[in-house]
């Protein structure tokens, strides 16, 4: 049991459970599923892009013409650009909440690691408005919804609506291999692991619909081998949607039930490489503490910033499902 300290008061003291409840970088698809980009100091700049058409098109018959020369061929070199913006939130944290503290915990330490988790939430939630939805991604049958959904109890096929997703974005790059990965939230992944086209059934008759006690339920890695996937990222971020004082708390996931497919250029990343898309990284994730004029002494603001561009690079190559759980 813990030892209280007698005569001294915490005032919004985070608990170690609270703690628990925030997010770091390792658990946010938005930093783990797009390949990174440095951008060696430079808030904004232009990328260039060959035109998908030009490199795959064949524009005439290769024998050497009768000067001498080899035929010529014309290429479009598209110019896109990336703006890195500042995510930041802050905190002030009052001399006499330092002074309560009683020595008990670091004010500057946690509330910096509570600082890091709003922004992380608010990246994560800006991400999943930005790319998690229908409109985006253009790959032939993109923004469909499974004919019978993916729920672990329906009889709906994840593996062969993933081989649909693969068909058309092999079509468009033209090649293989490919990198391929998916993207889902906590809920849809649940229905996955322990889907019957999925699991290990131990030696029990596999029935459709049915799950048996003894089926041994997949891990990522597993669920990705299976779909043909090189690997699933899965958000487990949620956030509350009611306001502070308003009863009753409300939360939602926020990465929802649809399932995303996309090709994206792996580790270590090239921009000369076809890719879905990227991020451009300016400033990673850091926090840092400041007093400002009109403060009182021992006060002090405690801020967290991210400077990034999260960048659409070729919609063709991914394949988005509005709606996987039914």
């Amino acid at each position: 049991m813990a030892k209280i300290h007698q005569g001294s008061f915490v005032k919004n003291a985070i608990s170690q459970g609270a703690q628990g409840y925030a997010l770091d970088l390792g658990s946010v698809v938005s930093m783990e599923a797009f390949p990174t980009r440095p951008t060696q100091g430079k808030r904004e700049g232009s990328y260039y892009v060959f035109t998908r058409a030009d490199m795959q098109r064949i524009q005439h018959d290769g024998r050497r013409a009768a000067d001498g020369y080899a035929k010529g061929t014309e290429y479009g070199l598209g110019t896109d650009t990336y703006a890195c913006e500042h995510i930041s939130s802050r905190h002030l944290v009052t001399a006499d909440e330092v002074a309560s503290a009683g020595g008990i915990y670091d004010a500057k330490a946690l509330y910096s690691a509570a600082e890091a988790n709003m922004v992380l939430r608010i990246m994560e939630d800006r991400w999943a408005t930005e790319f998690f939805t229908t409109g985006v991604w253009t790959a032939t049958g993109s923004d469909s919804t499974p004919s019978t959904g993916w729920n672990a109890t329906l009889a709906g096929s994840p593996r062969a609506d993933i081989r649909q997703a693969r068909d058309a974005i092999r079509a468009v790059l033209g090649r293989e291999p490919m990198h391929l990965i998916g993207i889902c939230g906590a809920t849809a992944f649940s229905h996955l692991e322990m889907h019957p086209e999925l699991v290990d059934w131990g030696g029990v008759a596999n029935a459709q619909g049915d799950i048996a006690k003894n089926a041994l339920f997949n891990s990522r890695e597993q669920v990705a081998a299976k779909l043909g996937l090189d690997a699933i990222y899965v958000s487990n971020a949620n956030k509350v949607t009611s306001r502070e004082g308003a009863g009753s708390e409300t939360r939602a996931d926020i990465v929802g039930d649809g399932f995303l497919v996309l090709h994206v250029n792996p580790a270590p990343f090239d921009l000369q490489k076809p890719t879905a898309a990227c991020t451009f990284v300016n400033k990673p994730l850091y926090t840092r503490t400041y007093t400002d004029d009109g403060l009182l002494e021992g006060s002090f603001y405690v801020e967290a910033d991210i400077d990034l561009d999260f960048e659409l690079v070729a919609a063709e190559l991914g394949f988005f499902w509005q709606n996987v759980i039914t």
